[in-house]
């Protein structure tokens, strides 16, 4: 066996370093008050097509990532190569930060400047985890380079880089439903729509809540598409006292669709939260699409009415409507309530706290939209 050259065991030492640092934040970064190089020297990602190749993760992600300050960013780097040994050639490893530019050097010291951080010759690495620790607020771009010209000046040939935005909230607007983060703010969502709901995770650790009414022995399927680049949701189904958790499903990556089928064992009200399987991830591209289905073979028109008070004519909210069918709706906050139906002739039952049970009859047509109204009695 070949001893390894002094070379080999410097380079070694290089990433030993960024273990025993004291990493704690960006401050550490900003060490002198020098004049940074351009940084338009920052390249994107470039494979030599015979030889090695490198690559640079934030979290395991080798895109944009966004945290929060009380989030770690785990920085691992990784080295492709057909070549151990051999001569000497050019390692790099900088951050980008909005004070300037920093090379990380085997002293274990950040140093001002875009410089050769190791000559070292070449051999493979899988993903080192370089450090693992939290950041102040701020942009950091991370470079890995390395060249084989053994000059000592950065070209930028072989490198990666990931960007890392540490933010403890983004600019980006909640949606429509916030505040909806918790079971008891819950927004009722339409089972069926034609339309889903549209949302976003806007800020750390944004969660997104929805509720519908059950039916005992029917199948329903919670639907997550359309995600952002940026969105990996994870949908969980609770039982009606909000806290039991009787389904999870996070099968996909991000950007990918997410569904969740359950046949329901009681009726009542169930509710549905989404959540970020990385909850440091919010902001630009996290949107997603939501809707909820209790799919019915034959074609179906729509019921749509207001639920009011007999006497006050006010709104009810929270009313629960179904017809013998076994389909269900809640009323909105507003009164209003709407429902996919089966074409045919109809029992519907209303019923709300507080207020005296309403029956009657529906006639739903194909792909029509018919309109009932209900105004309740108190039973006070």
């Amino acid at each position: 066996m070949t001893k390894p050259n002094r070379q080999y065991f410097l380079f070694i030492l290089f990433l030993s370093a960024f273990l025993l640092m004291p990493f704690n934040s960006a401050d550490a970064l900003r060490a002198s008050n020098e004049e940074s190089p351009n940084t338009s020297l920052l390249k994107e990602l470039n494979f030599l097509s015979g030889g090695f190749g490198v690559n640079i993760k934030a979290n395991g992600i080798d895109d944009e990532l966004t945290v929060s300050p009380v989030t770690p960013v785990s920085l691992t780097v990784s080295v492709e190569t057909d070549i151990q040994g051999g001569d000497p050639v050019d390692w790099f490893l900088f951050v980008e930060t909005e004070s300037g530019i920093y090379t990380f050097l085997p002293s274990g010291l950040w140093e001002s400047g875009l410089k050769l951080s190791l000559r070292s010759p070449l051999f493979s690495l899988l993903e080192y985890e370089v450090f693992n620790t939290t950041f102040e607020e701020g942009r950091y771009k991370f470079t890995f380079s390395i060249d084989n010209n053994g000059d000592g000046i950065y070209d930028g040939t072989t490198n990666d880089s990931v960007e890392v935005n540490v933010r403890s909230s983004s600019n980006e607007e909640g949606d429509s439903y916030e505040e909806d983060d918790s079971y008891d703010k819950a927004s009722v969502i339409i089972l069926n729509d034609t339309e889903p709901q549209s949302h976003n995770f806007h800020d750390y650790g944004d969660e997104d809540w929805v509720m519908f009414y059950g039916v005992a022995g029917q199948i329903y399927t919670i639907e997550v598409s359309n995600p952002g680049s940026y969105c990996d949701p994870v949908i969980e189904l609770y039982d009606s006292d909000s806290m039991t958790m009787l389904h999870q499903e996070d099968r996909r990556w991000y950007g990918e669709d997410e569904s969740l089928d359950r046949t329901i064992e009681k009726d009542g009200i169930y509710y549905v939260k989404i959540s970020h399987a990385y909850p440091d991830n919010f902001g630009e591209n996290t949107e997603y699409e939501l809707s909820v289905y209790n799919p019915r073979g034959a074609e179906a028109g729509f019921i749509q009415g207001e639920v009011t008070d007999s006497v006050t004519g006010e709104p009810i909210a929270m009313a629960i409507l179904k017809t013998d069918m076994d389909v269900t709706a809640i009323s909105l906050p507003n009164g209003y309530y709407l429902m996919s139906h089966p074409e045919g002739t109809f029992t519907i039952t209303v019923e709300a706290d507080g207020y005296k049970t309403l029956t009657d009859t529906v006639e739903v047509c194909a792909f029509c939209t018919v309109t009932k109204d209900f105004s309740m009695e108190s039973i006070f």
